[in-house]
């Protein structure tokens, strides 16, 4: 609570407004903010409460959920305490790769660091650099997978054009798709998409690169809109 809602709640003469027979527990926290004297520091730091937006618009007549929590729990013979708890924070999944992990075999020189495992959320398509070469690297949360950043189709960049649901890779241009678990082709496609290795070796996410993978566009594959979707 802010400082001005603490003065809210403290009932008169220091006894509870929900029950004036027991004391008011925020009179005893402003007594003990007061003795350590940064009540006033508290205060000056606070905002002033716009009381006429209030309900009652006065101090005296501020009433919350907590304060039927405890006048409910008092009736029942209990001590009412309200504990406010954060959201359970997921932390990010890590990978389980289907694949032999980079742990088990010996890495040479081909092999190259991506990014961090940390780095790579889940789901989504993220273009690093590995060895000087552009490559596309995601989480699929069971395995990692990597392959060039352009459509094997009219050359999309994938980063922005590519679409990734459930190890389902589509390029919206034109909707091309693949299994990126399986390397199936899905959709439209008539190509599959090439992928690197890769491993987790640690925390880090381990790329083979023995040299550029790039796709040979066909003149025929050179089509405009009108081509593709049908001139009306």
């Amino acid at each position: 609570l802010g400082v001005y809602e603490v003065v809210a709640k403290i009932g008169e003469g220091g006894m509870c407004e929900v029950d004036p027979a027991i004391p008011c527990i925020w009179s005893k926290i402003w007594d003990l903010l007061d003795r350590q004297g940064i009540a006033d520091t508290l205060m000056d730091i606070q905002p002033a409460k716009d009381w006429s937006k209030s309900r009652g618009g006065s101090m005296r007549r501020v009433v919350v959920s907590d304060d039927l929590r405890q006048q409910a729990a008092h009736e029942a013979g209990e001590r009412a305490t309200s504990v406010k708890v954060a959201p359970p924070q997921s932390p990010m999944k890590r990978p389980v790769p289907t694949e032999t992990s980079a742990d088990a075999v010996e890495l040479d020189e081909t092999w190259h660091r991506a990014c961090s495992i940390s780095e790579l959320a889940e789901g989504k398509l993220q273009r690093v650099s590995v060895a000087g070469v552009d490559v596309i690297v995601t989480n699929l949360g069971d395995c990692i997978r990597a392959f060039p950043p352009t459509c094997p189709h009219l050359a999309e960049p994938l980063v922005d054009s590519g679409l990734l649901k459930d190890g389902l890779l589509t390029c919206t241009k034109h909707l091309w798709q693949w299994d990126l678990r399986s390397g199936e082709m899905k959709g439209a496609a008539e190509r599959p998409v090439e992928m690197y290795q890769a491993k987790l070796n640690g925390d880090d996410v381990m790329i083979r690169v023995e040299q550029e993978i790039t796709y040979d566009y066909d003149d025929e594959d050179d089509l405009d809109e009108d081509d593709f979707f049908g001139a009306d």
